[in-house]
C-alpha cells in the first residue's frame, strides 16, 4: 500500500476523532503571537529592544572584555578622543571617560528606571482598577475620586518638585515615577472589569462558590491582561523620556552614575568640542523609544480580537 493510500484510508476510518484531538489548539495567545510575528515592523522593534536590553544587562562583561574601561575611569589627558582613537570605541568625554562604557551603563540605568516604573505602576493601577470595578458602589466611587484628584495634578511638575527637594537614585526615581503614573491604567482596567463582572462565566463562578479573590485573580485578571500589556507597551517610551528629561535638567540621576539623560546634560556644555557626545546618547534614546513604540503598536494590533486570525 502506498503512503498516499495509507493516509487516505486512515482519514476515512473511525480514528478521525483521535486525529482531530492531535491537532494543536488555537489559543488566543497563540493567534496573537502569530499575528505579531506577521508584523515585520513590530518584529524589528522587538529585535532592537532585545539587543538594547542585552547590552544593558551585559554592561559589566562588555566593559571588561570589549571596551577595557570602567564607567568611572578618568584621564584628563585623553579628553575628547575621536571614535576609535587610542582604544576608545566611541570616543571619550571631557573627563577622558569612555563613552561606549558609559552608554552601556546608562542603558542599564535608563531602562532599569523605566522597567521598575512600569512594573510598579501596573501593580498599583491594576489592583486599584480591579477593586473599583469588581466591588462597585461606594468603594468604586471612593477609589475613582482619588484617581480623579491625582489626574488633576500635573505629573511632570510633581516630578520636578520632588526631584528638586531630594536627590534620588535609580530605584527611588523608579518608585516615584510609578507612584505618579498608575492612574490611567487603573481607569482602563476599571472599565474592563465593569463589563466583565456581569458576564456569564463570572456568574457561574459565583454560583459554584468561588471567592472574590479567586474570581479576580483567576477569571478577571487574565481577561484584562491584553489591555494592560498594550498600555505598558505604549507607556514605557514616555517613562524613558521622563527619566532622560529629569536627568538632563540635573534633577534625576546624578553624576558620576551615568544615564542617557545626564550624558546629554554634560554634553551640552562641550558640544563644540565633540558633537558625538550629544549625538550618541540622543541616538540611544531615539532608537530605544522608537523600538518600544513599534512593539507597542504591534501588541495593540495582535491582541485586538477583531484583528486576530
Amino acid at each position: 500500500m502506498s503512503r498516499a493510500e495509507a493516509v487516505h484510508v486512515d482519514t476515512t476510518s473511525d480514528d478521525v476523532p483521535a486525529l482531530e484531538r492531535q491537532r494543536p489548539t488555537r489559543t488566543y495567545l497563540g493567534m496573537a503571537w502569530r499575528s505579531f510575528r506577521a508584523n515585520p515592523t513590530a518584529m524589528a522593534g522587538l529585535v532592537v529592544l532585545v539587543v538594547m536590553v542585552a547590552l544593558a544587562l551585559g554592561a559589566g562583561v562588555l566593559s571588561e572584555y570589549v571596551t577595557g574601561h570602567t564607567t568611572y575611569d578618568q584621564d584628563l589627558s585623553a579628553s575628547f578622543k575621536a571614535i576609535g582613537e587610542d582604544g576608545y570605541l566611541l570616543g571619550s568625554d571631557a573627563y577622558g571617560r569612555d563613552v561606549a562604557t558609559r552608554l552601556l551603563y546608562g542603558a542599564r540605568v535608563s531602562l532599569g528606571v523605566a522597567g521598575l516604573s512600569i512594573i510598579g505602576a501596573m501593580a498599583i493601577g491594576v489592583s486599584w482598577g480591579v477593586a473599583a470595578g469588581y466591588f462597585g458602589g461606594w468603594i468604586d466611587n471612593a477609589l475613582m475620586r482619588v484617581v480623579d484628584v491625582l489626574l488633576a495634578i500635573p505629573t511632570l511638575f510633581m516630578l520636578l518638585l520632588i526631584a528638586s527637594m531630594w536627590t534620588m537614585g535609580p530605584v527611588a526615581l523608579g518608585f516615584i515615577i510609578a507612584s505618579l503614573g498608575w492612574q490611567t491604567v487603573s481607569r482602563l482596567v476599571r472599565g474592563e472589569v465593569l463589563s466583565l463582572r456581569e458576564r456569564d462565566f463570572i456568574e457561574a463562578a459565583r454560583l459554584i462558590g468561588a471567592s472574590d479573590r479567586r474570581i479576580m485573580f483567576r477569571y478577571i485578571l487574565p481577561n484584562v491582561a491584553p489591555t494592560v500589556i498594550v498600555w505598558a507597551g505604549l507607556t514605557v517610551p514616555a517613562l524613558i523620556l521622563w527619566e532622560a528629561s529629569l536627568s538632563y535638567l540635573g534633577l534625576g540621576i546624578q553624576q558620576p552614575t551615568p544615564s542617557w539623560g545626564n550624558m546629554l546634560s554634560d554634553a551640552q556644555l562641550v558640544w563644540s568640542y565633540s558633537a558625538t557626545l550629544v549625538f550618541l546618547p540622543g541616538l540611544a534614546i531615539f532608537v530605544t523609544v522608537f523600538a518600544i513604540n513599534l512593539v507597542g503598536n504591534g501588541l495593540r494590533d495582535a491582541l485586538d480580537p477583531r484583528l486576530s486570525e
